[in-house]
């Protein structure tokens, strides 16, 4: 009886767990590529947004090496053009907000978007898309996350 009860209870588990996961995944998708040059590879990342079954609401690029991003469906959110580059395209279906964490760039690039939700009893989602090249031993990571933290509160 003892192990029989277990098992039920950790299939619950597992099924609520499993239910819970697909729930946060249709909700919210964020895609991550480091794309070592963005405007050669963007009609490859169409056609794998295309041929993908769940879309995309965020994408984070990080070394775009292009002052100027575009993807159809969604807006760019571009960082200090000096570097390599950082772009995050947001869905149009979304609002979001860009804030500025007033810190230069320099060798540590940086965007904040907050999402904002589209009812009142959802909290904003607070996206860091951060990058630094490999190169560079000192970096500022603990003052760009604290700001980071500090205005996602």
């Amino acid at each position: 009886w003892y192990q029989t009860c277990r098992q039920v209870q950790h299939q619950a588990l597992a099924t609520h767990v499993i239910t819970m996961m697909a729930a946060l995944r249709e909700a919210f998708r964020i895609w991550q590529w480091n794309c070592r040059g963005y405007l050669k590879k963007k009609a490859t990342l169409q056609q794998y947004i295309r041929s993908s079954q769940e879309k995309p609401h965020i994408i984070l690029l990080q070394e775009t090496l292009s002052p100027q991003a575009t993807l159809p469906g969604f807006r760019p959110v571009i960082g200090d053009t000096e570097g390599r580059g950082v772009c995050t395209f947001v869905c149009n279906k979304l609002t979001h907000v860009t804030h500025d964490l007033k810190i230069e760039a320099g060798r540590l690039e940086h965007v904040l978007v907050e999402i904002v939700p589209g009812t009142s009893n959802r909290q904003s989602i607070f996206i860091l898309n951060i990058y630094s090249s490999p190169k560079e031993q000192k970096q500022g990571f603990k003052t760009v996350l604290k700001k980071a933290v500090n205005i996602a509160g």
